[in-house]
């Protein structure tokens, strides 16, 4: 980690991106990424670039031009593969550095600091911030420990660790109001309600795997957005008895976007179709509908 702080002292401006269609530990990473470093060096030009998701935090991108990623050091948070990353831009930057808590499938970066330990990448950056002895805002603590509750399940799934509670309690203690936090994480509209029931009245449940699929006109009957239905309603089939491998089948231009749970491993039938992930969460990109039946009979293989 003292390489990745040298990277960060040399440089005078740092951009800080994300993967597409974020979720909360890629906007916690991110904006708690920023904060970090906006207290600790607050002389340095620190950027972010990405897309608004659905949370209703208050949090602010940047819109940045191409000549301002020129002679910049680049972070990229969360994001398991290249093509995975918002902003191509970062390929003009001067450095790049990869923080990462994905199977390391696709390294990338100057400096690929993977730990697939980790429950979240929102971990991964507040224990930078311990091991360097970097000041934790009040608000920073707020974004990051959104992120470690977001992709640990609030703390549920295997990954979780000692570690996660010894950051999640440092969080704390900056004063956030988990209140607030929790409120605004997990509130629902009546729409989305209506959502969820219609996933819990029509998943397909065979043998050992539970399952649902989304077509164009699914999302216009609920007037949802793909992430809320891809990954929205997943594990709305978990917890099931004698099911141990649920996904979603969410179609969106032109192709079918795979979102596959497990309580036992599931990452090689994400792999296999080209996809990644974790051990147990992870997804692919499939060209076609008959591609979806394959992926159903190797779930039922598991």
């Amino acid at each position: 980690m003292i390489q990745i702080l040298n990277k960060i002292l040399e440089y005078n401006k740092i951009i800080i991106i994300t993967h597409k269609r974020p979720d909360m530990d890629a906007l916690g990473s991110q904006m708690g990424m920023k904060l970090l470093l906006k207290e600790n060096f607050p002389k340095k030009q620190i950027y972010t670039s990405g897309e608004v998701n659905s949370f209703n935090f208050k949090y602010e991108l940047d819109e940045l031009t191409d000549d301002e990623f020129k002679d910049s050091l680049v972070i990229v948070l969360d994001s398991g593969s290249e093509h995975l990353i918002y902003d191509q831009r970062f390929i003009t930057g001067d450095f790049l550095i990869k923080f990462d808590h994905h199977i390391n499938n696709s390294p990338y970066g100057d400096i690929c600091y993977v730990d697939e330990t980790k429950e979240s990448c929102a971990g991964m950056v507040t224990e930078f911030a311990i091991k360097n002895d970097l000041v934790i805002t009040k608000d920073a603590a707020f974004f990051l420990f959104a992120g470690i509750v977001a992709d640990s399940g609030r703390f549920l799934y295997s990954n979780v660790s000692e570690f996660t509670f010894k950051a999640a309690s440092l969080l704390i203690s900056k004063g956030i109001d988990l209140e607030e936090l929790y409120s605004e994480l997990y509130k629902t509209d009546l729409r989305f309600k209506k959502l969820q029931g219609y996933v819990l009245s029509n998943f397909i449940a065979e043998g050992n795997v539970a399952y649902i699929k989304y077509n164009e006109s699914t999302a216009k009957k609920f007037n949802s957005t793909f992430v809320e239905l891809k990954s929205g309603t997943v594990n709305l089939m978990s917890n099931i008895e004698n099911i141990n491998v649920w996904a979603t089948f969410t179609e969106h231009d032109d192709s079918i976007f795979l979102e596959l749970r497990g309580s036992i491993d599931c990452l090689d039938i994400a792999i296999k179709h080209g996809g990644g992930g974790h051990l147990r969460a992870c997804g692919a990109t499939l060209k076609s509908w008959d591609e979806v039946d394959e992926v159903i009979k190797e779930m039922k293989a598991l």
